[in-house]
């Protein structure tokens, strides 16, 4: 799949011009980004770009508006997250203890994922989607189908294996992945990237309240949810189901790592009463404990998908509102076993078992 590029710079010089033009302050914060991203991605793949300066010829004061909004957006995270971090340390504490005492790790051994061909990734895809309903679909589709992915990106100084970037003015957006091969792992990467553009188009684009991207402590929820509920329609479907369990694996592995990583740092907050503001911290709590409420949406959800897409869509639609218990439960999850641990455990002792099977591991 390949991003159709003059649609991308016509796109990106209609953003730019709409910048230029005199949008609030307030707006053009919020776009500069998606402005600034579009146009890299036509330098990657062109080796030009758009004047970016031409943006700031009318309001030259906005380079400085921008990096304090991006200041004030990291402090909002950080006090959201900061008002129930008693809530989270006690969450990331049982999952860690869920996880040691599972013993999973004994059990993750290597094995091989499936390939595919470009056609029949995009059929895995769309069938994938379809399973939740039109909205899902259509978004899905309209990606694919008006050429707004992009395999084999390559781009220096990020960790990231994929990302989306969308604009509210544009109503729409691009994703690019590293990786041109298309095999299980890649589907359930671009699933989440498909996720992101659902959410997008769900919450962010025609939310009346105006909560940025870069506030939210929940962004990450909507996109991992969709990319577990990809390992399951793979081992469902029987399409790939030993590489899928193993993905899992390996997910759960990772999720291991971040909650390891909040709880230190929850540890640090009891202790000295102030937290760090870092990039670090704020991907261990967008992907550790996003990764862990998308876990149990996606098991509530495999029973019917599309039914259960209207629990998802009254979850994205609350996370400016609802503190974090409220969310998960409007997400149809019990908190009870959500938070002591319960819930991680029925699902570690599932997966050993899975892969004990899957192994013929003998004790």
């Amino acid at each position: 799949m390949d991003i159709n590029k003059n649609q991308l710079i016509s796109e990106t010089a209609k953003l730019g011009n709409e910048l230029h033009n005199g949008l609030s302050l307030d707006r053009v914060a919020r776009e500069y980004s998606s402005f600034l991203a579009m146009n890299s991605i036509i330098a990657n793949l062109t080796g030009r770009c758009l004047d970016h300066n031409l943006v700031f010829q009318n309001q030259p004061e906005m380079p400085r508006y921008i990096k304090k909004d991006y200041d004030k957006s990291m402090l909002n995270f950080y006090n959201k997250v900061l008002r129930e971090f008693p809530l989270y340390k006690e969450i990331s504490s049982n999952v860690l203890k869920a996880y040691l005492d599972s013993g999973i790790e004994d059990y993750m051994l290597g094995g091989c994922i499936r390939g595919y061909s470009e056609k029949d990734a995009k059929e895995i895809l769309l069938s994938y989607f379809s399973e939740y309903g039109d909205k899902a679909y259509q978004t899905a589709k309209r990606m694919i189908e008006e050429e707004r992915i992009q395999m084999g990106y390559q781009y220096e100084n990020s960790p990231s294996m994929a990302f989306h970037t969308g604009s509210v003015l544009l109503q729409t957006g691009y994703i690019c992945m590293q990786q041109d091969k298309y095999d299980s792992s890649t589907l359930a990467f671009l699933s989440h990237e498909l996720g992101h553009a659902i959410d997008k188009e769900i919450f962010y684009y025609p939310q009346q309240k105006k909560i940025k991207v870069y506030d939210d402590p929940f962004n990450e929820i909507p996109s991992t949810f969709f990319e577990l509920g990809m390992l399951s329609h793979l081992k469902e479907q029987g399409i790939d189901p030993n590489g899928a369990l193993m993905l899992q694996s390996f997910y759960l592995n990772i999720m291991y790592a971040r909650q390891y990583h909040l709880l230190d740092t929850f540890v640090n907050i009891e202790k000295t009463g102030s937290i760090e503001m870092t990039e670090d911290f704020r991907n261990w709590f967008l992907y550790g404990m996003g990764y862990y409420v998308a876990l149990a949406m996606n098991e509530l959800s495999r029973e019917n998908p599309e039914e259960y897409f209207r629990k998802f869509t009254d979850m994205a639609c609350a996370r400016n509102e609802a503190d974090f218990t409220g969310l998960i439960e409007i997400a149809g999850i019990d908190s009870e076993s959500f938070v002591n641990g319960e819930f991680i455990r029925k699902k570690l002792d599932s997966e050993v078992m899975q892969l004990k099977k899957r192994y013929s591991y003998k004790e």
